[in-house]
């Protein structure tokens, strides 16, 4: 009875699994890798022929082998650089460069000179009227340090710059650099003496007046000939053994 009274279980419904549109289109993508062909592979380049090496010398067969002599034209100029009167003959026929001549002075340029040369004369005149012991000696005695700022203070009818040129063109003098190089003490415009040069300065004035081949040897025998006059007592003018 009990078997009659169960009652069997009705069937489940199967379920249908739907894909989504992505699933769909993965698929494909993976489908579509699958049959596709293989990719071709590149052929390789083919490589260029590569040149023939050079051929190498042949070797000398023995000792005495001598080897080929250079060109006519090679040969003739080593003997021309080994042979000296072809070197003289060369040097003398060789074209030497002088450097270009100064342009001549225009005509103002040459009335500016001669207007400075004799402003500097008109200058010299009242200087030497005014200060006889310091412009007025034959030969010149080397000025002290300061003489422009002095004589800017006492003339006051030349102007300080034409007193600084006219000066500049006095101590460029050859008399003037002669006894400053000599060591004369540099006198005031009262012509007292004052100071003397020092050797650099003395060193320069020789080099202007003898060169400076000379200056050494002139500078020596001053201070020589000044050494002699002092042990002898002798004031005499150094300046007169540089001529």
């Amino acid at each position: 009875m009990m078997d009659g009274l169960v009652k069997e279980a009705p069937p489940r419904p199967r379920r249908t699994l739907t894909a989504s549109p992505a699933m769909l289109a993965a698929a494909q993508r993976r489908r579509a890798a699958i049959e596709a062909p293989p990719a071709p592979v590149p052929k390789a380049k083919p490589e260029a022929p590569k040149p023939d090496p050079a051929p190498e010398p042949a070797p000398c067969s023995g000792q005495g082998q001598a080897l080929a002599p250079p060109p006519a034209s090679a040969q003739k100029a080593t003997v021309a650089e080994l042979d000296p009167e072809a070197l003289a003959a060369a040097s003398a026929n060789a074209r030497v460069v002088k450097p270009p001549a100064r342009p001549p002075l225009t005509p103002e340029a040459q009335a500016k000179i001669a207007v400075r040369v004799a402003r500097n004369a008109e200058i010299y005149a009242l200087l030497h009227e005014r200060f006889p012991a310091a412009f007025g000696k034959p030969v010149p005695a080397p000025l002290m340090v300061g003489t422009r700022e002095r004589l800017t203070e006492l003339v006051a009818e030349v102007e300080a710059w034409e007193l600084g040129r006219f000066l500049k063109w006095w101590t460029r003098q050859p008399g003037y650099l002669t006894v400053l190089a000599a060591g004369d003490g540099r006198v005031d415009l009262a012509g007292n003496v004052v100071g003397y040069p020092t050797p650099e300065q003395q060193r320069f004035a020789a080099v202007q007046v003898y060169g400076k081949d000379r200056a050494e040897a002139v500078l020596t025998r001053i201070e020589a000939r000044r050494a002699a006059d002092m042990e002898a007592g002798d004031n005499r003018d150094v300046a007169q053994i540089s001529q």
